[in-house]
């Protein structure tokens, strides 16, 4: 995947995701294939960044040093600590905040992003032209796509980007792609951000 993500202009970083629209919020954190123009695709090593795109600001971005490996463990081990100390004194999950303007989880149709899919496909006549029917049908159209031989005798390898589309219509993609027969594995897909 990270290949064919190079090959077609992107590299793969775990994004954590914070977008608000009107009374809904969408939250994540995946691993998300980032155009190679994108900011946030030369944040490399023990570097961090946080990127925002704001109506005041427009895009805007933080950088700099990440704690490393060593005291990252550290801290993660402190804080399991500290969570069995409080489950043996009984004072964990005691306390409840309630927000102080209240949101709503964005629901799945309203999450809109672009898609990356690979899938091993029987290597016969008309086995694309019923991916692109499927794909057709939903509404969803590609951006680009790109096929190589698969190392398995008579299996090809389809890799595709969508352009955006729902979260809800891609999960549908994918659920009615098991139900074809052409179809071998559906073998990883993940969220795309930025033009390549």
């Amino acid at each position: 995947d990270l290949k064919h993500g190079q090959r077609l202009g992107y590299v793969m970083k775990l994004i954590g995701f914070a977008n608000r629209k009107g009374e809904h919020v969408e939250v994540s954190v995946q691993p998300t294939f980032l155009s190679e123009k994108h900011p946030l695709a030369g944040v490399i090593d023990e570097y961090n960044a946080v990127y925002v795109n704001g109506e005041a600001v427009g895009e805007t971005m933080f950088y700099g040093p990440g704690a490393g490996s060593l005291p990252t463990a550290t801290a993660v081990m402190a804080d399991v600590v500290t969570a069995i100390k409080n489950m043996k004194l009984g004072i964990n999950g005691q306390n409840v905040i309630t927000p102080r303007f209240k949101k709503k989880v964005t629901p799945i149709e309203e999450k809109i992003s672009q898609f990356y899919i690979r899938l091993h496909v029987k290597d016969e006549v008309g086995a694309f032209a019923m991916i692109s029917e499927l794909f057709n049908q939903l509404n969803i159209s590609f951006e680009k796509i790109f096929q190589t031989p698969s190392d398995k005798e008579h299996i090809a390898e389809i890799v595709l980007i969508t352009h955006k589309t729902s979260l809800a219509n891609f999960n549908n993609a994918l659920e009615r792609l098991n139900d074809l027969d052409v179809i071998q594995d559906v073998k990883s897909y993940y969220r795309v951000e930025g033009d390549a």
